[in-house]
This record gives C-alpha cells, structure tokens and sequence, in this order.
C-alpha cells in the first residue's frame, strides 16, 4: 500500500472518531446526516482528487452497504459544490492540511467528480 494510503486511512479513522463525538461541531453549509456516510464520501472525494484509486474504495464500500452517493445521503448537486467551495476557508481556519485545502474542487473539476460520484 503507498504511503498515501496509510495516512489517508489514518486520517479518516480521526474523523470518523470525532464525527462519532459530535457532528454538531462541524459547522458548514451543508448538513452532515449520518458520520459513517460523510466520512465515506469524503475519502472518495479526497482519493479521487488525489488519483487515489479512489475505485477500490468505492468497491470496498458497495461491499460493505455504506452509502456514498450524495444523492442517497439526500445531497444535492448544489449543496455538494457549496460545501467544497466552503472547504478551503474551513480547513485554513482550523489549520488543517488537505489536498482539499490546497487545491479546491471547483468548476471543471467538480463536474467530474459529480459524474465519478453520481454518473
């Protein structure tokens, strides 16, 4: 496994911790629903941005019934795109390092991830 993977799994394991604590803590533009479904989406999002093989993850959730697809978390096209573009500033504030920080989704990009997460 490549080293990214490591600390991806690593990172998302702390998320998911402190998601299970207290979503509430997490203020955005979004809701959050269920933490087991946000952090889900959010390491596909963050392995399809880093060309992650972010298909093996999505194998690996499918298999295991975890829903990933904004649409079955009752997000929209919209409010997915408002929430990336909120990224940045939350996680500059916050100090957090994250390829979602440094290289925003946006316009293009997150047209073709919509159509990865949704196509």
């Amino acid at each position: 496994m490549m080293l990214f993977g490591h600390l991806a799994v690593y990172r998302v394991g702390v998320l998911a911790e402190k998601l299970s604590k207290n979503d509430a803590h997490l203020d955005g533009p979004i809701g959050l629903g269920n933490g087991v479904e946000t952090v889900a989406l959010g390491a596909l999002i963050i392995a399809w941005h880093a060309n992650a093989q972010p298909e093996i993850l999505i194998e690996r959730l499918d298999r295991c019934k975890v829903r990933w697809r904004p649409s079955e978390m009752g997000l929209s096209r919209d409010q997915l795109r408002d929430g990336l573009a909120f990224t940045p500033e939350y996680m500059q504030a916050r100090e957090i390092d994250s390829i979602l920080r440094h290289q925003p989704v946006a316009e293009a990009r997150f047209d073709s991830l919509w159509e990865t997460l949704e196509g």
